[in-house]
């Protein structure tokens, strides 16, 4: 199968998607990074078509070609269902990366009886005080978070302050110069990943989720930092987290999942980064059971 592009319309609005893998067989319904898109799963097309899984990579709302609308997990997740439906299946596994790492667990809360394994790679958890993640926040996002609940636009704007300077900067580079960016922007950990050709997917993902600005990436931002409206032991499928023991962050995202519930199956890859997907994504498959 070749990729092909998917709009579902759910509530009005059209939701993009991007299909890879097989033609048949378990579907898997991947919640992306940021800054990036549903095209992050073009990078698992091969692999996926060789194991025989669908994989559908879904743009969250103001994200690439999905249209803008104030949105959270719940609403996430069902945009997730949605897309399943549309390509016929009432089951599927669900996987995030970085920044979908909520949302993946969010679709596994919203839909129990629809979704039968999530795993996250590089996993993001809350941005909460006390914890060495709040420290490293500027005063600009430590001010947004504060305000989310209360002035969510203000808050919007807060924390998308040095992403915005981020997208400004990309918006003016060519997809070489981005590629190339991009070698030094992640860790030393990921430099493998990158440099055999993730760079050139990272610049074209940049890229794609900046086609409405800051629409997606800010709400995302409101949706995702702050404390999660759900615990993890509401999950009820089985739960997979990857991470690599080069990821900085790492340590701490990894003791919080497991004081939230200890049954999240933790894989700890040496030599990895935040990538650690990327580069395992047969493994993340076979944990899924797929």
């Amino acid at each position: 199968m070749e990729t092909r592009e998917l709009r579902v319309e759910v509530e009005g609005r059209i939701v993009a998607a991007l299909v890879v893998g097989a033609d048949q067989g378990p579907l898997v319904v991947y919640h992306h990074g940021s800054p990036s898109s549903r095209r992050e799963v073009e990078w698992h097309h091969e692999v996926s078509r060789a194991r025989g899984v669908r994989l559908v990579g879904v743009d969250r709302p103001g994200y690439g070609a999905s249209e803008p609308t104030v949105f959270t997990f719940a609403s996430v997740a069902s945009d997730a269902c949605a897309v399943a439906d549309a390509l016929g299946a009432t089951e599927f596994a669900v996987v995030g990366q970085s920044a979908g790492c909520g949302h993946a667990f969010a679709t596994a809360v919203y839909a129990p009886d629809r979704v039968t394994g999530v795993a996250v790679g590089g996993g993001s958890v809350p941005f909460l005080p006390g914890t060495p993640r709040w420290e490293s926040l500027s005063d600009e996002d430590r001010a947004g978070l504060a305000l989310v609940g209360i002035d969510d636009d203000e808050a919007e704007r807060l924390l998308t302050v040095h992403d915005d300077e981020f997208l400004h900067t990309a918006a003016g580079m060519s997809d070489e110069e981005l590629a190339l960016a991009w070698r030094g922007w992640v860790e030393p950990a990921d430099r493998r990943v990158v440099e055999a050709g993730l760079d050139r997917g990272l610049a074209v993902g940049t890229r794609e989720c900046a086609r409405q600005g800051m629409a997606g990436w800010g709400r995302d931002n409101v949706v995702r930092m702050p404390a999660w409206p759900f615990g993890l032991d509401a999950v009820r499928c089985p739960a997979v987290a990857w991470y690599g023991r080069g990821e900085a962050v790492a340590a701490e995202s990894v003791s919080w999942l497991l004081e939230q519930d200890t049954r999240v199956d933790v894989r700890w890859v040496e030599g990895s980064g935040h990538l650690v997907m990327f580069e395992r994504w047969l493994h993340v498959l076979e944990s899924l059971e797929l």
